[in-house]
């Protein structure tokens, strides 16, 4: 009995000693040591910190959707501005004005509810500083995982039953004509 007590006794003590050990990593100093390191240029050409920042309502010409797999990244997707866009109680944008955008990601639908998502970017607006505009707009699915993930989880104590929950898929994403894709400018951005 005392074989066995000295024994886990000793392999308690070692194993803790091993935890006392101290190492310096001393791998980033050896590898910068003869590196010539440079601050990084500041973008310092916009204020940034300005925060007056105007909603541009649009609404899509030609509705887009990931249902039938008609669109792709790259594609330009027309839009028409809803209303008058005001500054300091000037127009702006003129309502109605033509104005373009990138479908930039898309993720179709997926298993165990994940929904389908719709990236659009790179929106260009006549007679207005693209760099003044905060410009993606992100349209989701019906996210259905908070649903399947907790049943998923209840059914695996019965054995291979979580895996039925894998059929369950996302939402898909549309951008119809009733929507209002709001991006937003910012016309205080300006160079310093």
């Amino acid at each position: 009995m005392n074989k066995v007590f000295s024994l886990l006794f000793s392999m308690i003590l070692f194993s803790s000693l091993s935890t006392f050990a101290f190492e310096r990593d001393t791998f980033i100093e050896e590898s910068l040591e003869n590196q010539n390191i440079e601050k990084p240029i500041q973008n310092l050409k916009y204020d940034y910190t300005a925060v007056d920042k105007i909603p541009i309502k649009l609404q899509i010409q030609t509705p887009i959707t990931t249902k039938n797999d008609s669109i792709v990244e790259g594609q330009l997707i027309d839009f028409v501005v809803r209303e008058d866009v005001k500054y300091n109680h000037r127009v702006v944008i003129p309502k109605g004005t033509k104005a373009t955008a990138v479908i930039q990601t898309y993720q179709s639908r997926g298993m165990n509810g994940i929904p389908a998502i719709i990236v659009l970017d790179d929106f260009e607006i006549p007679n207005l500083d693209k760099s003044k505009l905060k410009d993606d707009y992100i349209k989701r699915g019906q996210d259905r995982s908070y649903i399947v993930f907790p049943i998923k989880w209840a059914l695996t104590l019965i054995p291979f039953a979580g895996y039925s929950t894998n059929l369950i898929l996302g939402g898909h994403a549309h951008i119809k004509k009733k929507h209002n894709v709001i991006i937003y400018y910012y016309p205080k951005w300006a160079e310093n």
